[in-house]
């Protein structure tokens, strides 16, 4: 369908980064904001979930130094690429790649945009790139040269002192936790009726912790070797992701109903249930996110380990796909109606591909 032109000032474009940002910064959010939220999810509960089962470093006890870890080094890089692709289709959706990264900092800082949760969802995520970095080198081990140098240097003149890393897995947990709540919270704060939902800043760390617990699954099943162990950590992040996909189902029933029920969110949630855009919500999001995942996990408490070498696989490719389905229609379906339009605007489509709004 042809483009529209968009509504008069001081809503130049329904959906933007702000009123604050220049122009040639605000665009229709699509697929590419889906997809970094999605990543943002799976980095920042990786990174959770990482350091939370770290209470304390592995390390040799006679010289205080980390034990190198193949499957933790996995762990940490897997966080370190999600969080870097995120950021690289945030500022990708921006509409100036090259320079929407330097300009959000820029005019952030310079303005004391403290109260932007753009802003700060951006300092969020630069700490956590740097918090994953950091754990990679831990746990790699001398291949990543002057880094795990570093790190090595540390343990060294800390004795591996508790406090140390005791408050280093504290940060990795808190930025870890804010950078994930930051896309439901930066959603909400918009002027789009199906996004100022309470439920919205829940929802999302449900779901990237459910697709972050699902990743270290098959990252486990593929690097650790030790039978007992794999199958250990295999139940464990099994039992994460079955009340990560319950909190979800849960999660998702009420946001959907605050929306149904509030006047303005009518009718985008009515076109995720009944119109547009039900078979693919209650396909991709419902059926293959949601109910088979956690079929699949209550079995793996139940069935052989064995049965393991296809389970895992299968619960990583739903879960991932529910996951992203799921931010997709929440970023979509706003696009089907937005207060302060008219109910009787004409409007844009985005499925699948994503639009621009303008001339």
């Amino acid at each position: 369908s042809a483009q529209i032109s968009p509504p008069s000032p001081p809503y130049v474009y329904p959906v933007t980064w702000g009123p604050v940002m220049s122009p040639e910064l605000q665009q229709v959010w699509e697929w590419r904001v889906a997809l970094a939220y999605f990543l943002m999810g799976i980095g920042g509960m990786g990174l959770v979930l990482l350091a939370a089962t770290d209470i304390r470093f592995r390390r040799k006890a006679a010289e205080g130094k980390p034990v190198y870890n193949g499957y933790r080094f996995a762990q940490a890089l897997t966080a370190l690429l999600s969080f870097a692709l995120a950021g690289a289709s945030l500022v990708s959706a921006a509409g100036k790649p090259a320079t929407a990264g330097f300009a959000i900092y820029y005019y952030g800082l310079m303005n004391g945009r403290w109260e932007s949760w753009m802003f700060l969802g951006a300092g969020f995520l630069g700490i956590s790139i740097l918090l994953a970095l950091v754990y990679s080198a831990i746990w790699l081990g001398p291949k990543l040269g002057p880094l795990s140098a570093a790190t090595k240097w540390f343990f060294s003149k800390s004795r591996g002192a508790d406090i140390a890393s005791y408050a280093f897995i504290a940060l990795a947990i808190a930025f870890g936790v804010l950078s994930t709540f930051y896309g439901g919270i930066l959603f909400s704060q918009t002027n789009i009726s199906l996004w100022k939902n309470s439920m919205l800043p829940l929802l999302f760390p449900a779901s990237g912790l459910s697709a972050a617990a699902a990743a270290l699954m098959i990252l486990a099943s593929l690097i650790i070797k030790d039978v007992g162990e794999k199958e250990r950590t295999i139940a464990f992040l099994s039992t994460v992701d079955l009340f990560a996909v319950a909190s979800e189902a849960v999660l998702l029933g009420l946001y959907l109903y605050i929306g149904f029920v509030f006047a303005r969110a009518f009718q985008s949630v009515e076109e995720l249930l009944f119109g547009t855009w039900a078979f693919y919500f209650w396909l991709l999001v419902v059926t293959i996110g949601i109910a088979i995942p956690l079929l699949l996990e209550l079995a793996m408490h139940k069935v052989n380990p064995k049965h393991y070498v296809w389970m895992v696989p299968l619960v990583f490719l739903l879960v991932l796909i529910g996951a992203f389905s799921l931010r997709y229609f929440a970023v979509i379906a706003a696009a089907y109606y937005y207060p302060p339009l008219s109910p009787l605007s004409p409007t844009q489509m985005q499925f699948p591909f994503g639009t621009r709004w303008g001339p």
